[in-house]
């Protein structure tokens, strides 16, 4: 019988994203954030920005969307938190590697999703999972929603599917 060994060639990474969070991650680009120079790291449970100045690490269900204008060569990071402003980063190669590790990265942690479509918007509901495996639930507005109970009625459905007790809070009717 004879096998064929298929050679791996592992990139070198640099100890500057080794030493931000201990060990080494999936995959990582170069990018330009205002103008400085930083390292965008994807690590299985994580994202990070890394630069010598100062680090920042989400979790992947931080992240609401991520997207990547070709014509400028822009990724733009938004967060589940609206109070979060999007990070926009200008990449100088285009690594399919990289871009396919954070949409799949960003999939995964998204368990169950639901869509309502109102006049004045959307609203998502989702159920997602942390990195220590636990559930928890998520409601993003697209939009200015007032519906209230709409709202609540979807979070709570999300919490009925999973198991999750109701949030102090949010109405249960």
């Amino acid at each position: 019988m004879v096998f064929k060994v298929r050679k791996t060639v592992i990139e070198p990474c640099p100890e500057i994203i080794s030493n931000a969070r201990g060990g080494f991650p999936i995959t990582f680009t170069s990018a330009l954030m205002h103008n400085t120079e930083v390292w965008l790291v994807a690590w299985d449970d994580a994202f990070g920005v890394v630069n010598t100045a100062e680090n920042l690490f989400f979790n992947w269900a931080d992240l609401w969307h991520l997207s990547f204008n070709g014509e400028t060569q822009t990724l733009t990071v938004t967060f589940a938190n609206p109070q979060l402003p999007e990070l926009i980063f200008q990449l100088s190669v285009i690594d399919e590697k990289f871009m396919n590790t954070m949409r799949v990265q960003l999939d995964r942690s998204i368990i169950f999703q639901k869509v309502l479509v109102e006049t004045e918007g959307k609203i998502y509901g989702l159920v997602r999972k942390n990195t220590n495996d636990s559930f928890f639930t998520q409601v993003v507005l697209d939009g200015v929603i007032a519906d209230e109970k709409r709202i609540a009625t979807l979070h709570n459905e999300l919490c009925d599917l999973v198991g999750l007790p109701y949030q102090a809070g949010i109405p249960l009717s």
